[in-house]
């Protein structure tokens, strides 16, 4: 019995319940489904009573809530306002029936009680014993709740702008209030603080002490970890399933159909050119990813992602690589080329070269990769200009221009 209530709890306690059903036709896996009783009347199915469990499972909305105060900006455009985002953020989870803007700010304010400075005069010092001293405390929080230090707006996912506005109206975030109605999963809210109660009731010494979990050094370090370009390949080729709000018109029910995507490469090129995307936009500025991508020297192949798997797929050796340094606005490029004749790699900086080890190719800031077929002869790429002439004509133009079609 001590156990059988154990397991109640448990079930009460957990996000699925699990209802049984007394009587219901089920096969167990590995027995035959049918039985042959008389030849002459055919087969009929065994069936056997039994219970099964059903999972119900609650949806649950995560619900971010972002630290964040407001400045004044002399360079602005439509808005002398920038939004500043300061401390450690909250994650509220909410069932469906708590997503009201009453369940969602009392929710908040529970999470908010740790980080509020109390003042001398309400931490229960001159109390005559502790249930004064809890009297006051309450109080305080209820007046502060009554009159908040902050105000709550709905952000985007970095939290520095509106999630409801369109960008061009610059709006920094939306009043969040009973108006707006249940709140969804994903969402954003931003406490917007007032400069003088933030140094007044924020305790940045208490929102400051947190403990790292392990799984944040593993994440980091993986993060951290190089990856092939073959796995770079495989990302990019993987079959992508299409969203509700991305469905096409199916030729044949002629309905709206939810799809699926997928990208190959349908023919190989003699000369292939690989382009890392090494920017990403985080909602502010585009930030460089400088993740080292492995990648072979020679015998490349990439017969797994070609589509026409009845294709010749020839096997690809490097003979450039392009090298950026910097970040999107500044940078600095450098090159390095492998000479078709003594087959040493050298590197282009500017108006410098020098003779490279191969094995230094493979860098972080490698940016551009330039393969050809190895069974293609670098003479047959490039025009043929015949030795006494000096300058170009129309009619090398056009052969030339031919060539890199063909590429």
């Amino acid at each position: 019995e001590i156990q059988r209530e154990k397991e109640e709890k448990e079930k009460e306690k957990g996000k699925e319940i699990v209802i049984e059903e007394e009587e219901v036709v089920h096969s167990e896996k590995g027995k035959e489904k049918e039985k042959e009783k008389d030849k002459g009347k055919g087969k009929e199915k065994s069936k056997e009573k039994g219970p099964v469990r059903k999972f119900v499972y609650i949806e649950i909305a995560n619900i971010v809530v972002v630290h964040r105060y407001l400045i004044q900006v002399d360079d602005y455009f439509l808005n002398p306002l920038r939004a500043v985002l300061f401390g450690l953020p909250l994650v509220i989870s909410l069932t469906k029936e708590e997503r009201s803007f009453e369940v969602v700010t009392q929710k908040i304010w529970d999470q908010l009680r740790y980080l509020i400075k109390v003042p001398p005069a309400h931490e229960g010092l001159y109390a005559k014993d502790s249930k004064e001293k809890d009297d006051n405390l309450q109080k305080f929080y209820d007046d502060l709740r009554a009159k908040p230090p902050f105000e709550l707006k709905l952000v985007n996912k970095n939290g520095g702008s509106c999630s409801r506005c369109s960008w061009y109206k610059y709006c920094v975030g939306c009043d969040y209030n009973k108006e707006v109605g249940e709140i969804g999963d994903g969402q954003t809210i931003a406490i917007d603080w007032h400069p003088k109660t933030l140094r007044a009731y924020y305790d940045s010494d208490k929102a400051e002490k947190y403990q790292t979990h392990e799984s944040v050094e593993d994440a980091y370090k993986e993060e951290k970890k190089p990856i092939s370009l073959h796995k770079c390949l495989e990302l990019f080729t993987v079959e992508e399933q299409l969203g509700p709000d991305e469905v096409w018109n199916c030729g044949k029910c002629n309905e709206l159909r939810r799809a699926k995507k997928k990208i190959e490469i349908w023919r190989l090129p003699p000369v292939l050119v690989i382009h890392f995307k090494r920017f990403r936009y985080n909602g502010f500025h585009y930030t460089k990813l400088g993740k080292l991508i492995t990648f072979p020297l020679v015998s490349l192949n990439l017969s797994q992602y070609v589509g026409d798997k009845r294709a010749k797929t020839p096997n690809y050796d490097l003979f450039a690589v392009l090298n950026h340094y910097g970040g999107l606005g500044r940078g600095h490029y450098v090159a390095h080329a492998m000479n078709q004749d003594d087959k040493k790699w050298r590197c282009f900086d500017d108006s410098r070269f020098s003779e490279v080890d191969p094995d230094s190719l493979v860098d972080p800031s490698a940016y551009l990769l330039f393969y050809k077929a190895s069974e293609v002869v670098s003479e047959e790429l490039m025009p043929q200009i015949p030795e006494n002439r000096t300058k170009d004509d129309p009619a090398l133009e056009q052969e030339h221009s031919s060539l890199c079609k063909v590429m």
